[in-house]
């Protein structure tokens, strides 16, 4: 009787943990850019995203990118995944992607840090859970 009560506990309570993660994942906005090649000037049809910034330390298979973004994005911006063309799979990034910010013309971009040899083509998947936000946080 005991192991029937407790094992109804657990799939209750497994039950409200899917539901609230569901839910969670119907607010959560995602748009994605067109395909970029890690080479300054690469501009994307899909949203405008353009290559600014490429450094590379072969060495380290290390390569920082900087992103600019459309200034049309109508929500904030929480979270940055760099996924790879070839592998169809996120790129891991070896620090937090850095929001830069041009105060002048009110553009603004992501820096990213790929463990990683450039040479290699992506695309960033743009993620918020604040729908109701309309720039991205400095």
């Amino acid at each position: 009787m005991k192991k029937s009560i407790l094992l109804a506990f657990i799939c209750f309570f497994l039950g409200k943990i899917f539901i609230i993660n569901s839910y969670a994942q119907e607010l959560k906005k995602t748009v994605e850019t067109d395909w970029l090649k890690t080479e300054v000037g690469s501009t994307g049809d899909i949203l405008g995203a353009k290559v600014i910034g490429l450094d590379s330390e072969p060495e380290k298979e290390l390569t920082v990118i900087d992103v600019m973004l459309p200034e049309n994005i109508d929500f904030s911006l929480e979270s940055v995944e760099v996924i790879g063309k070839e592998s169809q799979k996120e790129i891991k990034q070896t620090r937090e992607p850095e929001w830069l910010k041009n105060y002048e013309d009110g553009s603004y971009g992501v820096r990213l840090h790929l463990k990683r040899p450039k040479g290699f083509v992506f695309r960033l998947r743009l993620s918020d859970t604040d729908i109701d936000s309309n720039t991205p946080e400095n």
